[in-house]
């Protein structure tokens, strides 16, 4: 069918770009852009990254910590850096305060950035603490800007805050003149005049970090690149790479491999996209909300299915849910001092309006066991000439792959009839 108006070769592949099969998936699946997380933050709760964009089905807890943070005892900005900052910028700094403890480092992990501000007040996540004295001076210096932006003061936690982007004017802005710092008031005069001209909405504004680390494990990578139309018709993709590089001491495995669950949310008829054709099984495995269960309606297992086929006979192999089956990726591997990374290549995009997410785990394929788990997603929008647009980009890092991992992968394995389901051939 042709809800959202693609043609039905567009809907009959993913939504992302399977470059080794030659599809193209339309609506869902998978590369995204290093950005990050999008959406609107209340005074209670992070509700859900906009509603249908959350992988995880129960309260999102990025404004709990975000509230909880603003409890922790803020101190003035170290006088000679105020009062270099207060010359250059031509702005009064003293309403400025700095948070440290354990609230804003919380809050600041759960925003992947190393510190965010919020009108008068800079929140320092747990990494700010461990720079050095310059590399401390240029991030006050960043966020000290984004608080001249705001107005330079204090903004009640209530109504609607936007979570800044890299790619925004105020942020670009921030980076620039924070790296100019040291160069002592030689720019003074240009930058006093390109804040007053440049000032915006309170919002959350961060540095963002592009990766995790976990100890032990390993580190997580996301780097996708943001492609929008030129003409109505184009589509709007997130082409990338999502990397994860065991550690040397992270448990061994031969056999590194992704999972991706996605889900596909038409804007346009306000539910999930119908798939047909080729990819119609994702509709029969699809997963179904379960707060109780703290599962998520509408994801299902990012393969190009068109490329597989169910189990007849007991003697057929097992039909493996790992990402690279059927696009883009390599397996990799921790055996000893050998260490390989793992990737996953994606283009996900459409010329629709859409709300992607995705759940991208690191898995241990031989062994059965997660080391880590990426969220993303974005959204695309037609602007007012009707060209496809992309925004709300998020991402963020777990170590737990989660409840609708779990069930997406059940359905998938129900679906396809591999061994242990009730359904799996006995002959």
């Amino acid at each position: 069918m042709k809800k959202s108006g693609e043609s039905s070769k567009q809907q009959g592949g993913k939504t992302h770009g399977n470059k080794a099969a030659g599809h193209t998936r339309e609506a869902v699946l998978a590369k995204p852009s290093a950005s990050q997380l999008p959406s609107s933050i209340g005074n209670h709760a992070f509700t859900q990254l906009v509603e249908g964009r959350s992988s995880e089905p129960a309260q999102d807890p990025h404004a709990a910590l975000i509230t909880r943070a603003a409890q922790d005892p803020g101190s003035p900005l170290e006088h000679p850096l105020r009062q270099n900052l207060e010359r250059q910028l031509g702005a009064d700094l003293s309403n400025v305060r700095v948070h440290q403890g354990s609230g804003s480092a919380a809050a600041a992990e759960s925003l992947n950035a190393r510190a965010y501000t919020i009108g008068s007040d800079i929140y320092f996540g747990a990494e700010a603490g461990r720079l050095d004295e310059a590399a401390r001076g240029r991030l006050l210096a960043h966020e000290a800007i984004h608080s001249v932006q705001q107005g330079g003061r204090p903004v009640p936690l209530t109504g609607s805050l936007q979570v800044s982007r890299p790619s925004d004017a105020a942020e670009v802005q921030a980076r620039a003149a924070a790296e100019s710092f040291s160069n002592a008031a030689s720019g003074a005069l240009a930058l006093r005049d390109s804040l007053r001209a440049t000032s915006v909405q309170p919002s959350i504004q961060r540095d963002i970090i592009g990766e995790k680390t976990w100890p032990g494990v390993g580190k997580f990578e996301i780097n996708f690149k943001k492609i929008e139309g030129k003409v109505a018709g184009d589509r709007g993709v997130e082409d990338g790479k999502i990397t994860f590089t065991p550690a040397a001491t992270a448990a061994e495995s031969d056999s590194i491999r992704f999972v991706q669950i996605a889900r596909d949310f038409n804007v346009d008829t306000g539910d999930q996209f119908e798939w047909t054709g080729g990819e119609a099984p994702r509709m029969k495995m699809m997963t179904t909300k379960d707060v109780a269960k703290n599962i998520a309606g509408g994801f299902f297992l990012d393969q190009i299915h068109a490329s597989q086929a169910q189990r007849t006979k007991k003697a057929d192999p097992a039909v493996l849910p790992y990402y690279d089956v059927t696009s883009p990726g390599t397996i990799g591997r921790r055996k000893g001092k050998t260490i390989t990374a793992a990737t996953l290549e994606d283009a996900p995009g459409s010329p629709g309006q859409r709300k992607f997410n995705f759940v991208t785990s690191a898995k241990a394929a031989d062994k059965g066991f997660y080391y880590g788990t990426v969220l993303w997603g974005f959204d695309t929008f037609h602007d007012a000439k009707g060209v496809t647009k992309i925004r709300n980009e998020y991402k963020s890092f777990r170590l737990w792959q989660g409840e609708t991992t779990d069930e997406a992968v059940r359905l998938f394995n129900e679906f396809y009839k591999n061994p242990g389901t009730k359904d799996a051939p006995t002959k």
